[in-house]
């Protein structure tokens, strides 16, 4: 991946993407029910933005989930541990502070 691709995906994480990972206490806890898995999501308000996201996530080396609709945007989902791990490894995310956004 070459740094234009890696910092226009950049831009679309900081614009409202998501990265997620368990909380592995609680999934211990509560195995039954926890089903939270590590998961990065990014939002896109055209097919021609997803189109755009999913070149640069093949880029990146990472597998893609399905996209789907969410009120009046796209989502492109990529599960998996070491997607997500690699993912944030990319963009210096921490597991602590997993999300683009300020809760």
């Amino acid at each position: 991946m070459n740094a234009t691709d890696k910092r226009q995906l950049q831009k679309f994480y900081l614009r409202n993407g998501c990265c997620r990972f368990p909380d592995l206490a609680q999934r211990r806890r509560h195995s039954r029910t926890y089903k939270k898995g590590y998961e990065v999501r990014m939002s896109a308000f055209t097919q021609r933005e997803l189109s755009q996201i999913r070149r640069l996530l093949r880029a990146a080396g990472l597998p893609l989930g399905s996209p789907f609709r969410k009120v009046n945007r796209w989502i492109q989902p990529v599960y998996g541990k070491e997607a997500t791990e690699k993912f944030a490894k990319m963009f210096n995310l921490g597991r602590r502070n997993p999300s683009a956004r300020s809760r």
